[in-house]
């Protein structure tokens, strides 16, 4: 037998074997020794000190020398006992921070700023985005000033996707794209912008009109032109909204039209390449339908309906992916990435109705509220509803969290900055305050 050694000794004996008083052996004894040798492997000789075994009968106990199994066990049910206490605690926790409603909330702090005005904010690279007409500016979470850019918008309008975001005037010709450093290009327009949007590489889009033809420019974030798209306004209708993948290398235009005929919405889906653009490669009519709103989403670009959304995946080829169409006028429609919101009128003594969706068709949640809004938000956690001086708070499943008074003074802009806590800018008060929900007793 091959020898090996382990660094403990193993003994074996029968469970009713009496201790050894190390008197002399007997032949006895030795027999009963022996017959419990039968079916094991009995060591062939001392090695080092160590003797060597590999099995025995199952009903002879065995002890490891130098191991103290009994303390062992004790070890692991106290280890199995505190895992299982964190696992508890944890849902607990969750269960608090998740579920149970905010009892109130409270101001921690509140520092003066001067207002500019029609500024407006908006979250960017986990800060906040000022922009007027008069320049555009970003802030930390500690209200200092990370950089500023003066421009001259009558219009100052906002579209931002991941790192890079374009500031545009509307019914103007000019676009300024920055990113968390700064600027990093402007574009001249031929004629007045009626609707842009950017990719997640800084590449920007921008509806241009030019009379009887719509005219489509790609440029990059530095500003150079990449291509154009030229439709007669006439023929396709009249482009309402633009829409890039998050790759850039998809674009969408809606272009309404109406006659003596009636209205109808062309969704046309042009492959962004350099150069000039030969025509879409996907096109959808839709009869007695308005798109106003389009907006991108990874490889996804969503159209937003009067009475609904449509998803449409875009890879190789352009392929529908789901359409939801709701029953009820829509008053308010809230986006981002990831969702799309819709807000109707009540339907069981409630003011209003929430409906929330996936892009891709997939239904969050749905509830009823009473808070007269004018702002909603919404990001993978949560969904922020708040006026100037209130504010309603609901998990992403529709479980509201907290409604109540958060301010007197005029609230203008409101952004999350952890589980619990929000920064909120003053409209009239010139104050930005934090605001702490008070979790429950």
């Amino acid at each position: 037998m091959k020898k090996f050694s382990l660094p403990f000794t193993i003994t074996w004996k029968r469970k009713d074997e009496k201790p050894n008083t190390g008197g002399p052996e007997t032949e006895e004894g030795i027999a009963a020794d022996e017959d419990v040798a039968g079916s094991a492997v009995l060591p062939d000789e001392e090695e080092d000190g160590q003797e060597v075994i590999t099995r025995g009968r199952d009903d002879r106990a065995f002890s490891l020398s130098g191991i103290d199994w009994q303390g062992r066990g004790r070890l692991y049910l106290f280890i199995g006992a505190g895992a299982l206490a964190l696992i508890i605690a944890a849902f607990v926790l969750n269960y608090i921070q998740n579920r149970l409603p905010y009892r109130g909330v409270k101001v921690a702090s509140d520092t003066e700023y001067i207002s500019e005005s029609g500024q407006q904010y908006l979250t960017f690279a986990g800060k906040i985005l000022k922009y007027s007409g008069a320049g555009v500016s970003l802030m930390n979470l500690e209200q200092e000033t990370i950089w500023n850019h003066p421009v001259r918008f009558s219009a100052p309008t906002a579209s931002m996707r991941g790192d890079y975001v374009v500031i545009w005037d509307k019914l103007g010709m000019e676009a300024a794209v920055f990113d968390k450093h700064g600027l990093i290009g402007t574009i001249k327009a031929e004629g007045p912008l009626i609707a842009a949007d950017i990719s997640e590489q800084g590449s920007t889009a921008l509806v241009i009109d030019d009379g009887e033809t719509a005219i489509v420019k790609y440029y990059t974030k530095n500003g150079g032109q990449i291509a154009d798209i030229a439709a007669n306004a006439k023929e396709t209708g009249y482009p309402v909204d633009v829409a890039v993948t998050g790759d850039g290398k998809m674009l969408a235009v809606s272009y309404v039209k109406g006659d003596e005929e009636g209205i109808c919405t062309n969704l046309c889906f042009y492959e962004m390449k350099t150069g000039e653009q030969n025509g879409p490669v996907y096109t959808e009519h839709m009869e007695e339908r308005i798109v106003p709103e389009l907006f991108g989403s990874g490889r996804t670009i969503v159209a937003m309906e009067e009475d609904g959304f449509t998803s449409y995946r875009c890879g190789r080829s352009v392929t529908r992916v789901d359409k939801v169409t709701l029953d009820q006028n829509i008053q308010s429609v809230f986006y981002n990435g990831e969702f799309a919101g819709f807000i109707m009128r009540g339907t069981e003594g409630a003011r209003y109705r929430m409906e929330l969706y996936r892009i891709n068709g997939r239904k969050e949640c749905s509830f009823e509220f009473d808070l007269i809004y004018d702002t909603v938000t919404v990001d993978s956690e949560r969904i922020l509803l708040y006026n100037g001086s209130e504010m309603a708070l609901y998990n992403i499943n529709g479980r509201k969290r907290f409604e109540g008074v958060i301010s007197d003074g005029g609230v203008q802009y409101i952004y999350p900055t952890g589980r619990s806590r929000f920064l909120a800018i003053g409209n009239r008060e010139s104050k930005i305050f934090v605001l702490k929900l008070l979790d429950t007793d």
